[in-house]
């Protein structure tokens, strides 16, 4: 019954609901549907305000995949700050734990929380922007940037035409050769700022699980 209590409150849009109805499940369900309600306890956690209930769900791959999300809701709204928490905290748990594509995506929206990036010619790009011509100066195709990036192959474009409209370049190999001496300056801060993150919030999260009426 609270499982299907759990989906109705979720189509409705209701998702601090359908969070009550997944914690009974996941709390006091059988086995197999503890597991199965994971999801969509992760889909009213996200989407709605029990941010408590993050620590019911399973430690690991689904609790990080989680942050992730979160993460990436906050940064679109602008909230840089609270989204670095998630973000770092889930880009350490899933690289560890051998999720190399989705570690690889919380570092690219990680990196896409800051404003600006001052090295060099680069203090005129966006973070987005920054980090589409350091792939590019690596020889990378817009494809390949697009499925790095987890966006479009047309977004990558239309952020390279910006690139080299602020860079006043006009070719891949005159930006490799404009950005070239900042590139690997840019590469240690940004390895340097995901890992700051991480640990900053690996030692911040209690782990233990609260007591949710």
């Amino acid at each position: 019954m609270h499982y299907t209590l759990t989906i109705l409150e979720l189509g409705r849009g209701r998702y601090d609901a359908a969070a009550v109805h997944a914690l009974v499940v996941r709390r006091h369900g059988p086995a197999w549907l503890r597991d199965q309600v994971v999801p969509d306890l992760i889909e009213a956690v996200t989407r709605g305000s029990r941010r408590d209930a993050i620590a019911l769900l399973p430690v690991g791959a689904d609790l990080a995949r989680t942050h992730l999300v979160f993460g990436e809701w906050l940064r679109r709204r602008q909230r840089r700050r609270d989204a670095r928490e998630h973000l770092g905290l889930a880009c350490a748990v899933l690289d560890d734990l051998g999720f190399h594509a989705f570690a690889g995506r919380a570092a690219a929206e990680l990196r896409a929380t800051a404003e600006r990036r001052d090295a060099g010619g680069y203090e005129r790009l966006t973070a987005q922007e920054t980090e589409i011509a350091r792939l590019v100066a690596e020889g990378h195709a817009n494809r390949e940037i697009a499925e790095r990036l987890f966006i479009s192959p047309n977004t990558v474009q239309y952020h390279l035409a910006k690139v080299f409209r602020k860079l006043g370049v006009r070719s891949r190999t005159q930006l490799a050769r404009a950005i070239d001496p900042a590139a690997a300056a840019f590469q240690a801060a940004s390895r340097a700022s995901r890992c700051t993150a991480a640990e900053s919030c690996r030692a911040r999260i209690d782990w233990t699980t609260p007591s949710i009426p």
